[in-house]
């Protein structure tokens, strides 16, 4: 891994002496987005500076040149072939406690990751998934952002291993069905594609904000568990990274993935 650090103004800084000191790492005071890198291009660059752009502005952080963030992440894709670049902003600098100051400019840092990545466009092969008991707080003010804090992930993830399983499906505290522990999902009750809202709970995810593009008639609701379980026909998840991947199974119910299939054509021109 590669690890990079720059000032607002993406001007290279050496933060070997006071990294600890930076308000991601202490308090989780920062956001974040992940993006796929396939033959030295991001996969949805414009899509993933926009994340940054929308927390920033909803974490009330000072600005960053964005422009320029989009060119060193384009130069910096330009040595991987296949990998991650993810790219975290902290706040900036902690001064005293939680207290912030009017001088304090963010930081952002990019890490690369080069690995063999299978491509955006290859649908992966169909899984299972059942519910998961660890639950989501309710948050509206920070609902859908990807913020440094991703404790209740961490807990999700504790589960996973618990219970030997790569993934599942996460309720918030009100029992509305929110996401899987890596993605978001979308589900088809043969008639309309449908959604969770996520106006107080989750991650709204790049892949996510791209394929809904493909579905003018999706209906965005609260929806419990139980509802979905007995009216859902198909179902998929998505993220940024591993594209679409059909559910062929929810809590042993066998589902349709045709129209999965259609849909993944229909998102990546196939």
């Amino acid at each position: 891994m590669i690890f990079s650090s720059y000032d607002n103004n993406l001007l290279p800084i050496d933060l070997e002496a006071e990294w600890q000191q930076q308000r991601s790492f202490l308090f989780g005071d920062g956001h974040f987005t992940t993006a796929k890198v396939e033959q030295g291009k991001v996969v949805w660059l414009p899509e993933h500076i926009n994340r940054l752009k929308l927390a920033n502005e909803k974490l009330k952080f000072a600005p960053i040149n964005w422009n320029v963030l989009f060119d060193v992440v384009e130069s910096t894709a330009r040595g991987i072939i296949d990998g991650i670049i993810k790219v975290q902003i902290s706040r900036g600098k902690s001064v005293r406690g939680y207290q912030i100051s009017e001088e304090m400019r963010p930081s952002v840092f990019i890490f690369e990751l080069t690995q063999h990545m299978p491509a955006v466009r290859d649908l992966k092969q169909p899984i299972e998934l059942q519910l998961l008991a660890t639950q989501l707080g309710l948050n509206p003010q920070l609902a859908g952002i990807k913020h440094c804090n991703r404790l209740e992930q961490a807990m999700i993830a504790c589960e996973l291993k618990e219970r030997k399983l790569n993934d599942g499906l996460v309720t918030n505290i009100n029992g509305h069905v929110i996401e899987s522990s890596k993605a978001n999902v979308f589900w088809h009750d043969g008639t309309h594609w449908n959604s969770p809202s996520l106006s107080h709970s989750g991650i709204d995810g790049v892949g996510k904000s791209v394929i809904e593009k493909s579905l003018p008639m999706l209906k965005v609701s609260d929806t419990d568990y139980e509802t979905i379980a007995e009216k859902a026909k198909s179902m998929f998840l998505c993220n940024s990274i591993t594209g679409i991947i059909p559910v062929a199974k929810l809590n042993g119910k066998s589902l349709d993935i045709a129209n999965v299939k259609e849909l993944h054509l229909k998102v990546f021109n196939e």
